[in-house]
């Protein structure tokens, strides 16, 4: 238990995760069909971020897999996703790393691999963060220029 929510892995319908509060007490349910540990983690993080930021915005979250990638949509979903980039990839570690090489597929592999994260959040993260021109689209396609 963390801050008064706990966090489970089962079966979810049409979610990666999903919080349910009940004033300071809360379950994140993190579906158990994700096979991949940086995926689940970035879930995970994601109910965190509603957990700590929006309160007394709802008392249900249900995050599909699109409210994970789309860092375009709304408000809350972008404070969630942010939230859940940075405790997974702290800027203070993440910013220093992404310069120990020129970017490429095979840098973005070595950081998710680092942080424990997907290679989509990566480099969502590495994009944001990088001072090259680059960019990401949400079919983890990069582009370097």
């Amino acid at each position: 238990m963390m801050n008064g929510v706990l966090v489970r892995e089962g079966g979810l319908e049409g979610a990666d995760a999903r919080l349910l509060r009940s004033g300071d007490k809360g379950i994140i349910r993190v579906n158990s069909n994700i096979r991949e540990l940086g995926r689940r983690r970035f879930a995970m993080a994601h109910e965190l971020g509603h957990w700590q930021l929006h309160q007394g915005v709802s008392q249900y979250w249900d995050c599909t897999e699109q409210d994970m990638v789309n860092y375009s949509g709304s408000t809350i979903e972008v404070e969630a996703n942010t939230f859940a980039s940075e405790l997974l990839m702290p800027s203070r570690l993440f910013r220093p790393a992404c310069r120990k090489a020129d970017p490429s597929i095979a840098i973005l592999r070595t950081l998710a691999v680092e942080f424990s994260t997907s290679l989509t959040s990566t480099a969502v993260r590495y994009v944001e963060d990088s001072k090259e021109s680059c960019m990401a689209s949400r079919f983890t396609k990069v582009l370097f220029f």
